[in-house]
């Protein structure tokens, strides 16, 4: 029987010519120069298959491994931050703090509502050497940062937030993604840079991710930021697909994460096609998740591990049918005449089908715009408060009006008034009911002022779908977070409705090693 070795820096597999496909099945490569041939890897995450065939040394390293993967979810410490009087953080947040303090490029990856900001707010706190801090986020939370660091920081730091193309003298810098261009050039060498909610720069041919990771060109080279340290911060660093993980990766560890196109075809299923290098898929999810747990790059806690008390939300699937035989929103008809006609090439044909997909999007949220308002009617009637998310503007609008005292947070909503709308939302009385877009009103705010979510429309991304639901279900809530999801048959929602289901699966396993990170109760036949 054959066996695994640590030889030569490497894990190797030693057996018969007909056992080959032991190690070739668990992802190792043959080295040819060898006689006979020796199959290898330098992965323990792949080695990890092959532990039944490990020798001492070899299980000795393994073993090793396993702590690592285990110290990624620490939740205890006997370690305890510097914090202002009166405010006490939690023991996994302590043991963050303390990880965060261990490590200087990192992801702190903890599910939403566990408290991010703070833990890096701590860690700042044991750092003397840091005195030059830039955080970025999205526009809607810088004051939200500005009012956790007045809480939560001990140092003699001044704390001032960009805007435009204002940026205060301060020794710690907000600022929004969007201006990150402007913000650079006027800031002295980093000793620490923040990315909150940093799935925003996913996409490596983004303007603002180019400002931050940088880019290599002979036409017009971009620098990267650079800082003595980096935490980055998201509960959603996947929001869709292994593929978003790489610039990050590459940014926080290009020693370990050196190669795109190798990350494509080990995670991302990719191949090449006519129109170049297909990503978009994935693959060896496991892998993965075992290589980010074991790097000392990604710490991550889920609200299931830290806050027994917090009980779980529980999600329910409404299906309105009124309204849904009437739709004139036929994906297929739609596109067929301007389709068929177009001769001016792909480019054009793509730009129809978007540009149809967002008329049947409207057009749907709207024909639900009735039965949602007696959806939402029932469910006030109790009194209680009620957050409700959808994508349509127009939609949130008419539903917003119908409810007196009620509050409406879209993207068009400047910042401060973001904030006042929350809250509004949280002390008055006489306000019932928060309507937000899901991607402007999604992230950074807290609305565990009511226990009931209605998304009255989906987003394509099931991250951002989450995120908004943990607006409510977060540290602090004491009521199960009631979720609900209302769709209309026969419309584009249960197309968008199965491709939550399938790609919150993907994010699950990659992250957490579970079959589904959302398990939802259809009720009914999508």
């Amino acid at each position: 029987m054959g066996r695994l070795t640590w030889q030569h820096q490497r894990y190797e597999w030693h057996g018969t010519f007909a056992e080959r496909v032991i190690p070739a099945s668990a992802g190792f490569r043959p080295d040819a120069s060898s006689r006979p041939v020796v199959w290898y890897t330098t992965e323990a995450a792949l080695a990890q298959a092959l532990a039944d065939y490990a020798d001492s040394e070899a299980a000795a390293r393994l073993r090793e491994f396993a702590a690592a993967v285990a110290a990624s979810a620490v939740t205890a410490t006997n370690f305890r931050p510097q914090c202002p009087v009166g405010q006490e953080p939690r023991p996994f947040q302590c043991a963050g703090v303390e990880w965060l303090l261990q490590h200087s490029r990192v992801l702190l990856a903890d599910e939403q509502g566990l408290g991010k900001t703070i833990q890096a707010i701590l860690a700042i706190n044991h750092l003397p050497e840091v005195k030059r801090v830039l955080v970025l986020c999205p526009a809607s939370v810088k004051l939200n940062w500005e009012n956790e660091f007045r809480n939560w920081l001990t140092r003699p730091l001044t704390v001032g937030v960009a805007a435009g193309n204002f940026c205060p003298a301060t020794d710690i810098v907000i600022a929004n993604y969007d201006i990150v261009g402007r913000v650079k050039p006027r800031l002295a060498a980093l000793d620490l840079l923040v990315l909150d909610e940093v799935q925003a720069v996913k996409n490596p041919r983004a303007v603002r991710t180019i400002e931050v990771v940088g880019r290599e060109s002979r036409f017009r080279p971009v620098a990267p930021i650079t800082a003595a340290r980096v935490i980055s911060l998201s509960g959603t660093p996947m929001e869709n697909r292994p593929a978003e993980l790489w610039t990050l990766l590459h940014y926080l560890d290009p020693v370990a994460w050196p190669n795109a196109n190798a990350f494509y075809s080990r995670y991302c299923a990719a191949t090449w096609g006519p129109h170049g290098f297909d990503c978009t898929g994935a693959s060896n999810l496991d892998e993965l998740r075992l290589r980010l747990r074991s790097s000392g790059l990604m710490l991550r806690r889920l609200k299931a591990d830290v806050l027994p008390e917090l009980p779980p939300k529980q999600r329910q699937i409404i299906e309105l049918g009124v309204g849904a035989d009437r739709l004139l929103t036929d994906l297929k008809s739609r596109l067929s005449a301007d389709f068929v006609n177009s001769v001016e090439g792909l480019r054009v044909a793509r730009r129809l089908v978007a540009d149809a997909i967002a008329t049947v999007r409207k057009e749907s949220g709207l024909a639900k715009f009735a039965a949602a308002l007696a959806h939402l009617k029932d469910q006030t009637a109790d009194g209680h408060k009620l957050v409700v998310f959808g994508w349509t503007t127009e939609l949130l609008q008419r539903l917003h009006r119908e409810f007196a005292g009620s509050v409406l947070v879209t993207g068009a909503t400047p910042v401060p008034e973001r904030q006042a709308a929350v809250e509004r939302f949280t002390t008055a009385t006489d306000c019932q009911v928060f309507f937000g877009n899901i991607r402007a009103a999604g992230v950074g705010i807290n609305l565990q002022a009511a226990s009931h979510v209605v998304f009255v429309e989906f987003d394509w991304t099931p991250g951002t779908m989450e995120q908004a639901a943990d607006r409510c279900h977060r540290l602090g809530q004491r009521d199960s977070v009631l979720v609900q999801y209302l769709v209309l048959r026969g419309t584009l929602d249960a197309v968008v409705a199965k491709t939550f289901v399938r790609k919150a699966g993907l994010v699950g396993q990659a992250l957490d090693g579970l079959a589904e990170a959302v398990a939802l109760d259809l009720g009914v036949d999508l």
